[in-house]
């Protein structure tokens, strides 16, 4: 059951993505595809064709969250908070085995 990096995202068959993640990466297909302004129907269409679970008010959400954004900036600032909270995870391991902080890599604060 799953695997690196997915443990507990994926099932026997295709891949689930959980929270609005579905939602995100369905509307990110539609601009990469030239779409200027994805709908709320376009992003439920992507979502129905892949067997993914619809929720209108999520779509609705990550629809108006995203209006007008520049997707680019979007991917950068996300993988700019996944930087920040796997440094805040290695903190928090180095702190827990007792070795002060700097877990597996260098203290990120230091």
């Amino acid at each position: 059951r799953g695997g690196a990096g997915l443990r507990g995202q994926v099932e026997r068959g295709p891949l689930r993505l959980r929270g609005g993640r579905a939602n995100l990466a369905a509307y990110m297909l539609l601009k990469m595809s030239g779409k200027e302004s994805p709908t709320t129907e376009e992003v439920t269409n992507v979502l129905e064709s892949v067997g993914a679970e619809i929720v209108p008010e999520q779509i609705e959400m990550a629809v108006e969250r995203l209006k007008g954004k520049d997707i680019d900036e979007q991917i950068i600032k996300g993988m700019s908070m996944l930087e920040d909270d796997r440094k805040m995870a290695d903190l928090v391991d180095g702190v827990a085995s007792g070795g002060g902080g700097g877990g597996r890599r260098n203290n990120p604060f230091s």
